[in-house]
Formats: structure tokens, C-alpha cells, sequence
């Protein structure tokens, strides 16, 4: 073999490695998009396959599915039998794209599988086209399929994984018998490969399918749950207002009775009477941050703090202007204090503070919003980078705190970071708050 032909076959290889893995990105959520991970995915692989120009290696070069699976495991956070799946599906198209085209090259010009993998002209026009046929299909099948951020149930993906692993290997099993040349290269060749390759495809728009609905039923409860805390919202309004009226009726009363005391010069008695009454009222606090639907909220939450033994910290922020509309604002924080009274609740030891801490804040153009809570660490779960819920009560509506609020953080431009130090979750999200003229001036003089 000469080195220009070796140069050849290893471009090729480094060719094939690159399209397989722009097509694994296009088809799975990437998480982590880390160029050393790329290029050590389509060096491992492209060394891989050059290793057959050397050696005559026992098993089959589909073995690289391995090396693929691996580098998706570190570059996204997905269930392992996703990426499984992905990773066959990209297999049974490499596999039939082979045998497709050299069904066809021995179709159209008598060539057997030897002469197909002897160095020369028939071999570069098998090759080269064999590569630009599976980039196209590699393109056309990376756009109409799309990244399905809900996954299925594990019986499902592992029924959708299980149907391709059979395709797999039943295409590995005729390009063996098409190699050997137990089967004529007629049409019943392509329609086998075609049979096949239908099967992984409309496993594939099954798989999309399915996850549509699933997306379609999470974001009906999500809808449900914002519903739900906008309900609450306003009957905690209207109880404030209620229980404002009824201070202000009682305030008039107390007033007069003070001043009946203070005309008879029971001076003494009034002030007794007076600090009663303040420490009657001092126990009922009430927020006041510029924003009503926020107050009632923050009033409601005090509350089942209270009713917890949870003491709550509030960093103050005027909240006349918010940077998103009421609901939603008031959505992410009604999420992130429930999340927060709840990873409070499961805390066993004693000694342990509970406490949260919730802090808006503005920076230049940004808008923060940032919740701390004590919590036991042994309680929460997560999968890589993403938590999952650990209640279990009300579970029709429960696990989907934290991606109402990513959702309503990605729809307003913003972003959202949940971390773990120590015995403390902290949730942070950060949602842009374009500045106004005057703004700036402002926030200077704040500062």
C-alpha cells in the first residue's frame, strides 16, 4: 500500500468519523459543547478504523458505536438508553448506506466486494460516493428529526432502543451474507435494506411522536400548576385586602378606646393598652415591595414558613417595574420558595438552621433573583446536571418547579443556575432588564 493511498483511506475515515458526530449533535440535547471532547471522539474513531488497514482485526468496525456511546455519555446529560438509541440509529444508517451502494457498484458494474476493496479508480468511485450519499441522508434525516428535551418512559425508550439493536444486527447479518456472496445482487437486496432501514425510521418518527405527546401533557401541567399558584395569588390578594379593611375598622376602635383612656387621665393604663395592641399587630408582618401581586405572594409564604418553624430573610429590591409580567415573576418565585419550604421540610436533624434567604437585586442590565435554603444533602437527586423531584406527595403536579422556571427564564432571554454547596441549595435565575433612559442615572444614584 502507498503512502498516498493510505493518506486516502485515512482521510476518508477522518471524514466519515466528523459527519458521525455532526450528526449525534444535531439528534441529542448536548449539554456540555467541549471542542477537545469533538476532536478526541473523530481521532479515537478515525484511529479505529484506520487500524483495519493493517491489521486483519476479527470483528466488525461497527465495534466504534462504542467510542461514540462514550463521548455522548461526557458531552450530555441525557438517560444512557437515549443516547443509546441515537448512537443505533446512526449505525443502521452507516450500515445501510454501505450496503446500499455496494449493492448498486456491483449492480452496475459486476464488481464483487474484492474488487471494491482493491486500491484503484473503482474503489475511489465506491468510496467517495458510498461518503456523500450518507452525509446526505446524514443531513436530510438530522433536519426532519429534531433534540427531543422530554424523554419517554424507560419501557418505551428501551422498546424504541431494542427495535433498532434488532435492525443492527439483521443488517450486519445480510451485508455479512452480501460480502460473502451468499446473495445475488438483485432487487430482493434492496428491498431487504430497505424493509430495514423503514423499520429504524418509523421506530424513529414514533420516538418523535410519542415525545411530542409527552411535551404537549408537560406543558398542560405546567400550565395547570401556573393556574393553579395564580389562583392562589389572588385569593391571598383579596384576603390582604379583607384583612386590611377589617385593621382599619379595628384600628378606629382601639384609637377611641386609647383616647377614652387618655381623657379620664388613666395615662398609665393607655400606655399598657397601647403595647398590647402593638405586640397584637407586630406578629402579622406584611410586605411592601412596590408590587401587590409580590407582596401577596411573599405575605402567603411568610406564612407557611411560620406554620414550618422556617425563618425567611427577604432582601429588598423596589418592585414597582418588574422585568417580567406578574404572573410569570411571581411564578418563579412562589416555585422557588415552595421548592425551598419543601427541601426544608426533609431535614431530620435538629440542630440543623432552617432558613431561607431570597434576595432581588438589579445589576445594570440584568434583573437576579436568588434563593438559599437549608436542606439535607442525602435527600436530593439529580442526574448530572439536572435535579430531580424528590416529593411525593400531589405527584400529579409536582417535578415541575424547576422547569416552570427554566422555561419562563429561556422565554424571557434569561437563564437559570441551581447549585448544592455544602447543606445549602441556591437557586439563581437571571432575567435581562433592558435599561431605560434615566435608568442609569438611577442606579447611580442608588449606589
Amino acid at each position: 500500500m502507498t503512502i498516498g493511498w493510505m493518506l486516502f483511506e485515512i482521510s476518508i475515515n477522518l471524514y466519515q468519523s466528523i459527519i458521525c458526530v455532526y450528526f449525534l449533535k444535531r439528534c441529542v440535547p448536548v449539554e456540555n459543547t467541549v471542542k477537545i471532547a469533538d476532536c478526541l471522539c473523530v481521532a479515537a474513531c478515525t484511529a479505529f478504523l484506520t487500524l483495519y488497514l493493517f491489521f486483519d482485526i476479527a470483528v466488525t468496525d461497527s465495534i466504534n458505536a462504542i467510542i461514540f456511546f462514550v463521548y455522548l455519555r461526557c458531552v450530555s446529560d441525557k438517560r444512557w438508553y437515549v443516547l443509546a438509541l441515537w448512537v443505533m440509529v446512526k449505525e443502521v444508517i452507516v450500515v445501510t448506506t454501505v450496503g446500499l451502494m455496494m449493492a448498486a457498484c456491483q449492480a452496475l458494474t459486476s464488481a464483487t466486494h474484492e474488487m471494491l476493496m482493491e486500491a484503484g479508480a473503482l474503489r475511489v468511485i465506491f468510496v467517495l460516493s458510498t461518503n456523500l450519499v450518507l452525509f446526505l441522508v446524514f443531513f436530510v434525516f438530522s433536519r426532519i428529526m429534531r433534540k427531543a428535551d422530554y424523554p419517554l418512559a424507560v419501557p418505551a425508550l428501551l422498546y424504541f432502543l431494542g427495535t433498532n439493536i434488532a435492525v443492527f444486527f439483521s443488517i450486519e447479518m445480510l451485508f455479512s451474507m452480501q460480502v460473502s456472496a451468499l446473495w445475488n445482487t438483485d432487487w430482493h437486496i434492496f428491498a431487504a435494506y430497505g424493509a430495514m432501514i423503514s423499520c429504524s425510521v418509523l421506530s424513529v418518527l414514533l420516538y418523535h411522536t410519542m415525545t411530542d405527546v409527552v411535551q404537549r401533557e408537560n406543558q398542560s401541567q405546567i400550565a395547570l400548576k401556573h393556574a393553579q399558584m395564580t389562583r392562589q395569588h389572588q385569593q391571598t390578594l383579596t384576603d390582604i385586602y379583607q384583612d386590611t379593611i377589617a385593621r382599619q375598622h379595628d384600628l378606629k376602635h382601639q384609637l377611641q378606646a386609647i383616647e377614652q383612656l387618655v381623657a379620664q387621665g388613666n395615662s398609665e393604663t393607655a400606655k399598657k393598652y397601647l403595647a398590647e395592641y402593638e405586640n397584637k399587630i407586630e406578629g402579622s408582618e406584611v410586605y411592601v415591595t412596590g408590587s401587590v401581586a409580590v407582596d401577596a405572594l411573599l405575605t402567603a409564604k411568610l406564612l407557611a414558613c411560620k406554620q414550618n418553624h422556617i425563618e425567611l430573610f427577604l432582601e429588598q429590591y423596589p418592585l414597582s417595574d418588574l422585568p417580567i409580567n406578574d404572573v410569570d415573576f411571581c411564578t418563579i418565585v412562589g416555585n422557588l420558595l415552595d421548592n425551598a419550604i419543601e427541601g426544608i421540610h426533609r431535614i431530620s436533624d435538629p440542630s440543623q438552621p432552617r432558613q431561607i434567604h431570597l434576595k432581588f437585586c438589579r445589576m445594570w442590565d440584568t434583573f437576579i433573583i436568588r434563593c438559599e435554603n437549608s436542606m439535607a444533602k442525602e435527600t436530593i437527586r439529580r442526574h448530572s446536571t439536572k435535579f430531580i423531584t424528590s416529593k411525593q406527595h400531589d405527584a400529579a403536579v409536582h417535578g415541575f418547579g424547576i422547569r416552570s422556571i427554566e422555561m419562563i427564564a429561556k422565554n424571557a432571554d434569561g437563564f437559570c443556575t441551581f447549585e448544592t454547596p455544602g447543606d445549602t441549595f441556591v437557586a439563581t435565575i437571571t432575567l435581562p432588564y433592558p435599561l431605560r433612559e434615566g435608568d442609569a442615572q438611577c442606579i447611580n444614584l442608588q449606589k
